[in-house]
């Protein structure tokens, strides 16, 4: 039977689909709004919502392309210049104030509902008053038909009532999108402006937190908190004149009462407000070091510093937690006063009415009705006050953001034809990176600079390290936190037009600071800067978009086939290209994490030689890249297809210079610049520090002693193994055949690296309840907070109904004192379950969110490495940010309404059946109405929230991605491309709201007519029942129902979308961690696969790898491939091989960043994939490519663990040469460093990396690149003192540059993943054709050209 049941209901609902859906291959999303064309009567009811309900309940889940477009006035484009015309500083509070004048008051029609909101309160407590008096009435004076008007009339009221406040709910939501909308995309634009100095106050971090936090409070309070403030005080006033105009005088004790708990009210109020505002500082806190820690997560697993980190932000989520804490009790408290006045209330009306006055049923419960339409205004205008108050210090923290510095734009001349002198030029220029500080600055340099050419020259040619150490100019900077890079004070700097300008210096002298001049990212305090309209920069830490390595060259520009295929092989990246699974369609992660670091700078080359401009600034582009390939770079990028333009190198590599036709030697600040020629007869001798970087391979020679062949390991057998260099394979590719537009699509799907954020189907699952409360205390704790809710409310009813008893008079006897005091017990007992309830679900609440955001930094940190590849940041920091706020701020009071409403609503129809059984039917038939309708409602409704969580996702990745490059973005003037971006990703976010919230009013205005329906039918049949007293309870109960069963299906509602939180926050907790973070001793494995790990492991420094191959992704080619080679003890092991060969995959296997798919590495005879994550990566040490500096002092960058002592870490910055910089620093090593080590050069992180490395001395080292953002002067410092301090630990050094690696024990030469070559440097030089020997060769006879061009 129920088979063929659901047979009829299958078949009805595919003929019904079929009719209602006939268009659904209609893309809509580029349609306009429905509700602009729709009539009177579908705006009345929201029937222009009903296409999209009924695909998502007829056809399945909702799609993008379901969605139609947003209404034109709610679009970021029309709401975002309104904000243009704020003053800050015309008022106390000038951004409330503008958003009042500008948003609120223009909005009429909200203004007209609340009006008639006001009205219509008053309307239904007259009608049940006349329906009572008929109701008394005796059989003779009754007849049907005026019985059935004043029902009626009661329908009219009540649904009057109610539907304006669906229409007032609507027309607020409009203004909140405009708020939030407009902020959103102000704040955006704002950080794209940001000066130097401003942009050090706020992080990426920072600013999610004002859009995920500040902002969601500004769009909850002005949908309906700024109406409420209006609409309450005339509601309250307009019912407490209707009460005293029932009740008489005795009206205004009540009020009395209602005016003595506002004053209290408001405190609560104020102190939930100071609570928040403290609790907002430590989640701007925790939001940061949140960010800092993604975006290190890398660099801290090396080091095994995950848990330090974690314990970082769990101490600012404490102190967090402690003042949501004290919030959530002030919320107790104010929750608690205002019931408790509703009650007090009531006793102390009627008791003063009693004592000269007659309880009766028209009064008593007229005066009810009135006092249950007053409970929602009286307790939430406090609630509405305190939002308010809560707003404010958003409001405060929005407004200090928007008045941050910005970058300077219009002293700067920007030349744009050839009839002005077109070099670019800075005429005595000041600047200074701190733009609130220029008292600081002096104008009595020289303006020629000539003064100082003799204390360059020194700098430039000592050797010796006891006089040569880097040095740094500092300032203390207001409380002495934080400290100035370099200040260069009245500068002259030219670099001729159409000519090669190389800019070159030690490190940490000024050289970034003087090209962040000439592109305005430095504050001008003086002089003049000439400078071209159009610049590419490239930064020294490559800005990669977590997009495809096309979009990533073009950058927002046209594509010109021709020029880019001619780009693509000046900046050799045909061979990376042929690699990859989608050529240059390939995705790159974010920040180019699957990506070299080579591949990642000849990308960023790429992108400013396509951009053709007037203009080149290169910081550093040569640094990551092999020598030959470098050669290739200069000759066909720099001097070839940029030639004839302006360029300004900035380098290490001397020995280009002299190819260039004027030359900036950049010291402290102080600059000599001239030709070559000019430059040496001032002093600069640059050929004495070329013969220092000559290979030394004659002493290698003599110093080899001859071994056997066949101990040497020559790897060197197999032809194919033997690899074409990159510049020999450049040349063989055919360009035409890897760069088309036409390309396999599932190859692009198969290639793209991130994975679509999760977006679950169907209703929020029972198991995100169950564990959210498991996280909360237990599911059983819930169930009995939810009994006592019910009591609770059983208790209250009970209160009805003894009024109605009173009023009645029906135990004979008794005086009004008698029933005053049970009265009054009832409510007692109310009060204490009212503290039991509030206090249980808080215990509850409080608890799953502590608990819930452990669980998920617990596993979000501990996370593998290919998580973090796949999933971008901004989409983690969004659980962590805008998922986790929703968890403290609003889960609790939308449980504590859940409950409270529902178990009255419970009791009401409980006490209507009870009172009129036969309303059972009706209500059986309604009931099954409302299950239609919430069905229809609710396929749509999820669906929606959830794409509207999802759709916040990109609006924090390209927050973030912005961020990182803002440098980058505004030296190519893409501000406006990106600001479309993040206009297009608010507008979609937006428009998910606006469709999700338009449903809920289409349900909601549906629910008010039910309950309009359950009230009619209520007094229809009370005309029938002989207990009148009964009989207008049941009607009360009715009306007093409608108010709580539609708040209660809305907070559900809000519940459930706020539980998708919970959910997406579930999904992370649930991903797969890393493996173990410590070795398991396990003996039922036997002997042979016991691990015995003591304290000195690896105290040999023996490796081995065995058949080793590895894969980023199950799906991908390997990296590594039966790689099969052994190091000894204490051997200094060279890798070498061209960019993207697998040389850092080499290395960072030793930490099990990646796991070998298949063989094993062997440390000391022990298979590391047995040891656990925490005793490999703490055991060994690291210098990896990009330094990874993070917030917090100088002592805690470099021992975080508070291992060493102050001596210690003084003689390990001094070896790096790093002493007399962080000693003429304000606070020595207390002094702040910023996230990412603003203020420090790259290689001054470079060697605070060093010294980290240095002073845990671990017995296996890895160097990779660790001295590629360094001078030569300096690289050769740091070359004895890494041979002093590592000579006897086994050390791992990959290098582009040989002279690093030539004294090596060994050499090994990685390419295409394969070990081609491995043996000591002398017998692979002496080896015909090895690669090894081509690179020395090469090298060689380049060190020669160089001195010839000397």
């Amino acid at each position: 039977m129920f088979e063929r049941i659901n047979k009829i209901k299958k078949k009805i609902k595919e003929k019904l689909s079929y009719s209602i859906l006939k268009d659904e291959k209609i893309d809509y999303y580029n349609l306009p709004c429905p509700e602009e064309s729709a009539s009177f009567l579908s705006k009345l009811t929201f029937s222009w919502t009903q296409r999209m309900l009924m695909t998502g309940y007829f056809r399945g889940p909702i799609q993008m392309s379901d969605i139609c477009d947003l209404p034109d006035d709610v679009k970021v484009q029309k709401t975002n210049p309104i904000l243009d015309d704020i003053d800050f500083g015309n008022s106390k509070w000038p951004l409330l104030k503008f958003i009042y004048t500008n948003f609120v008051t223009k909005n009429k029609k909200s203004i007209f509902i609340v009006i008639l909101c006001a009205i219509f309160s008053i309307l239904s407590p007259l009608c049940l008053k006349y329906f009572i008096k008929y109701i008394q009435l005796s059989k003779n004076e009754k007849t049907f038909l005026t019985g059935l008007g004043y029902c009626v009339l009661l329908f009219v009221g009540t649904f009057s009532y109610t539907l304006s406040q669906q229409f007032l709910y609507w027309f607020g939501m409009r203004t909140s999108l405009h708020v939030r909308g407009a902020l959103s995309q102000r704040i955006y634009e704002k950080m794209l402006k940001l000066s130097s100095s401003g942009g050090k106050k706020y992080s990426s971090g920072s600013i999610m937190n004002l859009i995920s936090t500040d902002i969601g409070l500004f769009a909850d309070f002005f949908w309906i908190g700024h109406l409420e403030i209006i609409i309450f005080p005339i509601q309250i006033t307009a019912l407490l004149a209707l009460l005293c105009w029932i009740v008489g005088w005795s009206g205004l004790v009540g009020f009395g009462v209602m005016i003595i708990s506002l004053p209290i009210n408001t405190f609560f109020g104020s102190k939930m407000s100071k609570n928040l505002m403290l609790s907002l500082g430590y989640s701007d806190t925790r939001c940061n070091l949140t960010s800092e820690f993604i975006n290190g997560i890398r660099f801290l697993k090396l080091y095994a510093w995950e848990k330090l980190f974690l314990d970082r932000i769990e101490e600012q989520r404490r102190l967090q937690l402690k003042y949501l804490y004290r919030r959530v009790i002030f919320a107790i408290f104010e929750k608690m006063l205002s019931q408790t006045t509703n009650a007090v209330v009531l006793v102390s009306t009627f008791s003063v009415y009693s004592i000269n006055n007659e309880i009766e049923l028209s009064v008593a419960f007229t005066a009810i009705t009135i006092f249950v339409n007053l409970r929602q205004p009286i307790m939430r205008l406090p609630e509405a006050i305190h939002n308010l108050l809560g707003l404010i210090p958003s409001a405060k923290r929005v407004e200090s953001f928007l008045q941050l510095s910005e970058i300077q734009t219009q002293p700067f001349i920007n030349f744009n034809n050839k009839s002005i002198n077109d070099d670019i030029l800075i005429d005595n220029g000041t600047f200074n990176w701190n733009q609130d500080n220029d008292d600081y600055i002096t104008n009595n340099g020289d303006n020629n600079n000539n003064n100082n050419k003799n204390e360059i020259k020194k700098r430039l040619i000592e050797k010796s390290e006891e006089e040569y150490e880097t040095t740094t100019t500092t300032t203390d900077d207001n409380n002495n936190n934080n400290y100035e890079s370099y200040l260069l004070n009245n500068i002259n700097f030219k670099a001729p037009a159409g000519k090669l300008t190389i800019i070159c210096g030690v490190v940490g002298s000024g050289k970034t600071s003087l090209v962040s001049g000439l592109i305005g990212e430095i504050y001008k305090v003086s002089g003049r800067v000439n400078t071209p309209n159009k610049i590419s920069f490239t930064t020294q830490q490559s800005f990669l978009l977590s997009t495809s390595l096309r979009e990533n060259i073009l950058f927002g520009n046209e594509m010109n086939l021709e020029r880019y295929k001619k780009v693509i092989e000046a900046c050799c990246l045909a061979p990376d290209l042929l690699q990859l699974a989608a050529k240059d369609l390939t995705e790159i992660g974010e920040r180019g994490i699957n990506l070299s670091g080579g591949q990642k700078q000849r990308i960023s080359l790429a992108r400013a030689l396509y951009a053709n401009s007037d203009c080149y600034i290169l910081d550093e582009p040569l640094s990551a890249v092999d020598p030959e390939v470098a050669t290739h770079l200069f000759n066909h990028c720099i001097q070839g297809m940029m030639n004839d333009k302006t360029r300004i190198l900035v380098t290490h590599q001397l020995q280009f210079i002299p190819s260039a036709d004027h030359i900036v030697v950049v010291d402290n600040g102080k600059l000599v610049q001239g030709t070559y020629s000019e430059l040496k007869s001032k002093g600069i001798d640059f050929e004495s520090i070329m013969k220092t970087k000559k290979l030394n391979i004659d002493n290698q020679q003599q110093q080899q002693q001859q071994q056997q062949h066949d101990e040497n390991e020559i790897i060197d057998e197999n032809p194919m193994k033997k690899s074409n260099s990159l510049i020999e394979s450049n040349k063989l590719i055919n360009i035409d055949e890897i760069i088309s537009d036409k390309h396999d699509s599932n190859l692009i799907e198969k290639a793209k690296l991130l994975v679509k954020e999760d977006k679950s189907e169907g209703a929020i699952g029972l198991h995100v309840y169950r564990e959210y409360f498991k996280h909360g205390s237990s599911t059983f704790f819930f169930i009995a907070t939810c009994v006592v809710y019910f009591f609770s409310q059983a208790i209250f009813q009970m209160t009805d109904f003894w009024l109605s008893t009173w009023s009645q008079h029906k135990l004979q006897g008794k005086s009004d004192s008698f029933y005053i005091f049970y009265y009054i017990i009832f409510i007692g007992l109310f009060i204490v379950t009212l503290v039991i309830r509030y206090f249980m679900l808080a215990h509850v609440t409080f608890s799953a969110s502590k608990n819930l955001h452990t669980s998920l930094l617990n596993s979000v940190g501990f996370a593998s490495c290919q998580f973090f590849d796949t999933n971008p940041s901004g989409r983690i920091l969004n659980r962590f940010s805008k998922d986790i706020a929703e968890i403290d701020l609003l889960l609790y009071d939308l449980f504590s309404d859940v409950l409270y409403c529902g178990s009255t609503v419970v009791f009401a129809i409980c006490v209507m059946i009870y009172i009129s059984p036969l309303i059972s039917l009706p209500f059986l038939v309604l009931i099954i109405v409302y299950n239609i309708i919430k069905n229809i409602y609710a396929v749509s409704s999820r669906d929606l929230k959830r794409y509207e969580s999802i759709t916040r996702s990109p609006i924090f990745s390209l927050l973030q991605e912005t961020f990182n490059g803002l440098v980058t973005i505004r030296s190519y003037q893409q501000q406006n491309r990106f600001i479309s971006m993040m206009q297009d990703h608010i507008n979609i976010n937006l428009r998910l709201f606006y469709y999700s919230f338009s449903i809920h009013r289409w349900i909601g205005v549906r629910l008010e007519f039910i309950s309009a329906l359950v009230v009619f039918l209520t007094a229809f049949f009370s005309l029938f029942n002989s207990n009148a007293g009964f009989s207008v309870l049941s009607v009360t109960t009715a009306i007093g129902m409608c108010t709580y069963l539609n708040w209660a299906v809305r907070q559900f509602v809000e519940l459930e979308v706020k539980m998708n939180s919970v959910e997406r926050i579930e999904s992370y907790i649930n991903t797969p961690k890393e493996g173990n973070r410590f070795t398991i001793d396990n003996e039922e494995e036997g002997e042979e696969n016991m691990i015995n790990l003591n304290e000195k492991w690896p105290s040999k420094g023996e490796i081995e790898f065995r058949d080793v191959e590895i894969r980023y992704r199950p799906t991908s080619e390997p990296s590594l491939k039966n790689l099969s080679f052994k190091i000894n003890s204490n051997d200094h092991i060279g890798i070498v091989g061209r960019t993207g060969a697998g040389k850092s995959t080499v290395g960072i296997s030793l930490f099990r960043m990646v796991e070998c798919s298949k063989g094993s590495i062997l440390i000391d005879g022990i298979d590391i994939s047995k040891i656990g994550l925490h005793d490999l990566r703490s055991s060994l040490g690291i210098v990896p490519q990009d330094p990874f500096i993070f917030s917090g002092t100088i002592r805690l960058n470099i021992d975080p663990f508070n291992k060493y002592t102050d001596s210690e870490i003084w003689v390990a910055l001094e070896k790096v040469k790093l002493k007399s910089t962080i000693s003429s620093m304000p606070l020595k090593l207390e002094t702040m460093i910023e996230e990412g080590g603003d203020g420090l050069s790259f290689g001054q992180k470079q060697l605070l990396c060093l010294s980290r490395t240095i002073l845990k001395n671990s017995k296996v080292v890895l160097m990779d690149e660790a001295t590629s953002g360094i001078d030569y002067v300096t690289g050769d410092l740091i070359k004895q003192t890494l041979l002093e301090n590592f000579n006897d630990c086994t050390m791992l050094t990959i290098a582009h540059r040989l002279d690093t690696i030539i004294d090596s024990t060994k050499i090994a030469v990685v390419d295409k993943g394969e070990l081609i070559e491995y043996d000591t440097p002398i017998n692979l030089i002496n080896t015909k054709n090895s690669k090894f020997s081509k690179l020395v060769k090469y090298q060689t006879d380049f060190h020669k050209e160089n001195e010839k061009n000397f």
